[in-house]
């Protein structure tokens, strides 16, 4: 029943998670680099301290008595996916948030499953194939999309030559693309097993306090992690910001500028989603307990793919696609479903 439980938040992280880069497509009074920037803020720093203070538990007595070695884990983990979710929304432009998500998912899941099954004891050999078989299934799913993304690119490129005469789209930027996911996939492993070796000493140091709530021993690892992450994003961006400055911004004059208000609404969204995803990866993992990284972790990751995919889809990121790269795609996800089948019922 409990691992039902874990399954269930987990799929609600993925949704949350897979949706939260989503409203940045309808911002058009920032730059690319405001719209980052003010989204660390945001989600990074503003509605994770927000929660935490109020999560109904003794914040400072938690932080003072907890082992610093849990503490440095969380906020060394933090920094390491910061560092990595620049690299993320640098892929975007490259392969699209569809296909960037895929490829930074799966080598998450990849890499934090196998940490997962090796620290599983006494392990049935039923759990160990269909974890081993989960994982064969996200290693082709994932090969799938980047060539379904491949041919994508190329029939981008014949487009271009057919109604420009030359290529707008550059050669290489799909190959880049592809190494700054991977990278991002890298660092989101680091996120997942850092949180699992963290918030044990949090959630009892929780447990000591004459007050605390269901979110308390989820928020304040969570809050440690993203002021993590936020000081490696923030200096990136302002230092993008800043650059920016200095170059006359031809599509400056087009932007809405009515639609200002509106704008940081949807950084403010973008914020809340990816902060509420890792709130209920949180609640996921109490649940799950030794299958944090064996089942809840898969579970979030894949429903981030199917999530991310259909936003994709449903703001033309495949547009005039041929019927073999959708195709492709399709297939991929597919295969990711089958994966996540397997990864859940390794442990019935």
């Amino acid at each position: 029943m409990s691992v039902s439980i874990a399954v269930v938040f987990a799929l609600i992280a993925g949704v949350f998670n897979g949706s939260f880069t989503a409203p940045s497509k309808y911002i058009h009074s920032f730059s690319h680099a405001k719209i980052w920037l003010l989204w660390c803020f945001f989600g990074l720093f503003f509605v994770p301290m927000l929660i935490t203070v109020f999560s109904g538990s003794d914040v400072l007595y938690v932080l003072t008595n907890t082992p610093i070695i849990s503490l440095l884990t969380l906020f060394v983990g933090g920094v390491i996916y910061g560092i990595g979710l620049i690299f993320f929304i640098l892929s975007f432009h490259r392969i699209g948030i569809a296909l960037g998500f895929i490829i930074n998912v799966g080598t998450g899941t990849v890499l934090a499953s196998l940490f997962g099954l090796l620290s599983v004891e006494d392990a049935s050999s039923r759990f160990i194939i269909f974890q081993m078989i989960g994982l064969v299934l996200f290693i082709i799913g994932m090969l799938f999309s980047i060539i379904s993304g491949k041919l994508r690119e190329r029939e981008k490129q014949a487009q271009d030559i057919k109604h420009t005469g030359r290529i707008i789209h550059k050669k290489g930027a799909y190959f880049i693309g592809i190494i700054f996911a991977l990278l991002a996939g890298v660092a989101s492993a680091v996120e997942g097993i850092s949180f699992s070796l963290g918030i044990s000493d949090i959630t009892k140091s929780v447990a000591n306090t004459s007050y605390s709530t269901v979110i308390s021993p989820i928020s304040i690892p969570w809050f440690i992690m993203c002021i993590g992450m936020f000081i490696p994003f923030f200096i990136y961006f302002c230092y993008r910001n800043i650059k920016q400055m200095d170059i006359v911004d031809e599509d400056k004059s087009k932007r809405k500028k009515i639609n200002t208000g509106m704008s940081y609404f949807y950084t403010l969204i973008m914020g809340l989603l990816f902060f509420l995803a890792l709130i209920s990866y949180g609640l996921s993992t109490r649940y799950a307990g030794v299958y944090t990284n064996t089942i809840a972790w898969p579970t979030f990751m894949i429903f981030i793919i199917l999530t991310s995919n259909f936003w994709g889809w449903l703001q033309g990121e495949w547009r005039g696609a041929s019927k073999l790269s959708a195709m492709m795609l399709i297939v991929s996800l597919v295969i990711f479903i089958i994966a996540e089948v397997f990864f859940s019922f390794s442990s019935i």
